[in-house]
């Protein structure tokens, strides 16, 4: 084998073992207390946001594919303090990604949307769906129709946004309506 590509090799498998080194500091120090605020989460959470009716779920499906997890995890991170600041930066979004990207490792696809259902900031003073639904809509978790899920997931969004602009929140509820029903 050449000198060069030995070097390389060598190179590679240093990466990869600074790769792993890594991955398994970030378990212990970020995942280890996110999963622990995740659980402590779920056993806090209505009934409503745990077991989700049918419009409720698909809503979110529609609203947060792939990026549900990354959500959560930002929710969580605010909440275990992983990140020293609350405002967006390098290293808060950094663990978000990350963290995002290994939740569903330690949870499930269900666990993950009650979780958002369940810490997802929506509006001053209210957090949560279950909180945010007898809020704005008068109506219980449990029942709430297609239409309202699309109100509540459209406000999770950006709630400081659509809660000062109906006209804005009635336009965003209709396209993830429109989603739902492609």
């Amino acid at each position: 084998m050449p000198r060069a590509a030995k070097y390389l090799a060598a190179v590679l498998l240093g990466i990869g073992a600074l790769v792993a080194v890594s991955l398994g500091a970030f378990e212990f120090i970020v995942m280890r207390p996110m999963v622990a605020e995740a659980r402590a989460a779920l056993a806090s959470a209505s009934p409503a946001e745990l077991h989700p009716v049918d419009p409720m779920r698909r809503m979110v499906e529609v609203a947060y594919g792939e990026s549900l997890s990354v959500r959560v995890a930002g929710y969580l991170s605010m909440r275990t303090q992983t990140s020293r600041s609350r405002e967006p930066n390098i290293h808060r979004v950094f663990i978000q990604f990350v963290a995002g990207r290994l939740l569903p490792v330690h949870l499930t696809q269900a666990e993950l949307t009650a979780l958002l259902l369940a810490l997802a900031p929506m509006g001053v003073g209210v957090q949560g769906f279950a909180a945010a639904s007898q809020v704005y809509l008068r109506v219980p978790l449990s029942d709430v129709t297609l239409v309202q899920a699309a109100t509540l997931a459209a406000i999770a969004q950006a709630p400081g946004y659509y809660l000062a602009r109906p006209q804005r929140l009635a336009t965003r509820s209709q396209a993830l309506l429109a989603k739902v029903h492609q």
